[in-house]
């Protein structure tokens, strides 16, 4: 009987890897189909035939489970595929791409509904309209900047750099997950995570959001490649908000995300950490209010290290993320466009010292765990169909490399395969972010030394108090862009939600609110004074907005930064927090 049924399983495992191969062959053959003949007959007139296309098609299955105090409140499961066209006329020299005019900042493409059946006309049917559109946008560009080349007088560098680089051609296959997260338990986690609220009166929202993304990306391009591969993500995120009596609006939060269910927390470790955020969000809410000034040396701690590297070391024009100057059609568009027209002006300083020479950065985007951690931010491939390398970034404080695409910068002709996909609702995008980002120092001490130097560098500058942070507002909470308003000033650290003043004769930490903080920035990475001994493994999100997305837990891309669990820095600024509305109470007391 063992035998049979042993049998029996292995032959429907055989049928569904059977079926899923020949969906696999009718989907990539209508993909590579359209492509072929896009890139043979679409021609209009004298203007431009492309000379690049590349179709991605995501399969994604997303279930979602919302609750608040033991209930369940949302849930749904989808099942939606969507794609994307890229596009480039001219040539590899000379492309349509890397220019920015007033169609670029305010188009919005039409989307197309992909079909979910095994469907090869309705799959290029898709394809036939998105590149139609694609390649009408795309002639006329090129036009459009070709004029603006002409009327105006570029340097040489913007002249004889191309537009885009070329790839070598990857054929990629690995199979999609075939797991699945019993929903139905999980929807009895969130009841018992989400209950643990209700001890706390003084707590006026809380909620907790779990998603569970399964998605199965294929990828052709012009270049021969043919790329298929699985993203898998679950994330769970905790979230309680309340009033202060002076009306300051407070949040708190608490993150996973995992590639499998067996990375996230027990149940248990989900209510604790519950329990804990929530008694500490009711400290915070008696907590002194900050009313100084203060610029003097500060300590980060865990969380609060690791959302600096992602919202200032890979975040920005001033950053390790590569970017070039697109070529503008005038000046007016330059302020219209914002940061979208600056160059990264750390391209400038290439081989110079830019951090402490304590300090080294290295990128390994396909590294899978690190010491015994499984790390979300390993992928095998990005999202313009490029094997990603490892890269030193800085070494010893000198700058040697950046993220970058294919489009080439100032010191990066070809691409090291750090354009990441991103998947959000029902549409995905592309942005050059960090996979997997290890900091290394020879600057190490142990933690009790280390708070003893804060401490000594504030008596050495005759402050009356240090300071300690040890977490920052999540970058892509949806607070960080309302309730306590995120960004302080352009590319600012979100605002931090457990930070201390540190007495300095006993070492006494009083916890403080109402702050914000400013002169954290790659720069002081230069004004490193020591970091802690121990390594501090965390997977997060890179934020990700476009003009579809608004800001939620998943609307970004998954990241892992392995760095020290502490780092010392000797100047920070640190200011009264100004810009929130202080908001009236409510006038009824909670009815329990």
């Amino acid at each position: 009987m063992k035998n049979i049924f042993r049998v029996l399983v292995i032959s429907l495992l055989t049928l569904s890897y059977t079926f899923a191969q020949n969906v696999d062959d009718i989907v990539m053959k209508a993909m590579k189909d359209e492509l072929h003949r896009n890139m043979k007959d679409l021609n209009l007139g004298e203007l431009q035939k492309p000379f690049y296309i590349a179709y991605t098609l995501a399969d994604i299955d997303v279930s979602y489970i919302g609750a608040s105090l033991g209930s369940i409140n949302s849930y749904y499961s989808n099942k939606l595929r969507t794609q994307n066209t890229t596009l480039y006329t001219g040539s590899y020299k000379r492309a349509n791409n890397n220019y920015i005019d007033a169609n670029v900042l305010y188009r919005r493409s039409k989307r197309f509904s992909v079909p979910l059946d095994v469907d090869y006309k309705g799959i290029r049917k898709v394809f036939w309209k998105t590149s139609d559109e694609e390649f009408k946008i795309a002639a006329e560009m090129y036009v459009s900047k070709m004029a603006a080349i002409r009327n105006q007088n570029l340097s040489e560098f913007e002249l004889n750099t191309a537009d885009f680089s070329s790839a070598p051609e990857i054929k990629l296959e690995k199979k999609p997950y075939l797991n699945k997260a019993d929903l139905n338990n999980w929807k009895n986690n969130a009841r018992e995570i989400s209950s643990v609220f209700k001890e706390f009166e003084e707590i006026y929202e809380s909620h907790v959001s779990i998603y569970f993304w399964t998605v199965y990306i294929r990828f052709i391009n012009s270049e021969n490649s043919e790329i298929m591969y699985p993203l898998n993500y679950i994330t769970v995120f905790i979230t309680a908000e309340t009033l202060a009596d002076d009306g300051e609006s407070l949040f708190d939060h608490v993150h996973y995300i995992a590639t499998q269910e067996k990375d996230l927390p027990s149940l248990n470790v989900l209510k604790s950490e519950a329990l804990e955020m929530g008694t500490m969000l009711v400290k915070i809410r008696n907590a002194e209010v900050f009313d100084d000034y203060y610029t003097g040396p500060v300590l980060l701690e865990k969380q609060a290290v690791s959302e600096f590297v992602i919202q200032q070391v890979f975040s920005g024009s001033n950053s390790l993320i590569g970017k070039r100057k697109p070529i503008l059609q005038n000046e007016q568009i330059s302020f219209m466009a914002g940061e979208r027209a600056e160059e990264n002006r750390l391209e400038l300083r290439m081989n110079r010292r830019i951090m402490n020479r304590g300090v080294t950065i290295e990128s390994y985007p396909r590294k899978h765990e690190y010491n015994g951690i499984n790390l979300v931010g390993y992928y095998p491939v990005d999202a313009e169909g490029v094997i990603p390398n490892n890269v030193v970034l800085v070494e010893n404080g000198v700058l040697k490399n950046f993220l970058n695409s294919r489009v080439p910068s100032r010191n990066s002709p070809k691409s090291n395969g750090s354009m990441r996909i991103v998947i959000q609702n029902k549409f995905f995008g592309q942005s050059i972010a960090p996979g997997v980002i290890h900091i290394k120092t020879d600057l190490s001490m142990s933690e009790n030394n280390l708070k003893n130097q804060l401490i000594n560098l504030a008596k050495d500058e005759d402050l009356d108090y240090a300071i300690i942070i040890r977490k920052f507002e999540y970058d892509v909470s949806e607070h960080s862009s309302n309730l306590s308003s995120g960004f302080n000033s352009k590319h600012g650290m979100t605002r931090p939600l457990y930070i201390y003043k540190v007495n300095l004769n006993d070492g006494s930490e009083t916890l403080v609110r109402g702050v914000d903080v400013s002169g954290l920035n790659i720069r002081s990475l230069n004004k490193i004074s020591s970091v802690s001994k121990n390594e501090y493994v965390y997977n997060g999100i890179k934020s990700f907005y476009n003009s579809y997305t608004r800001k939620g837990f998943f609307h970004g891309i998954p990241v892992s930064i392995i760095g020290p669990e502490s780092i010392l820095f000797t100047e920070a600024e640190i200011q009264q927090h100004s810009g929130t509305q202080k908001l009236r109470p409510p006038v009824v007391p909670m009815p329990f």
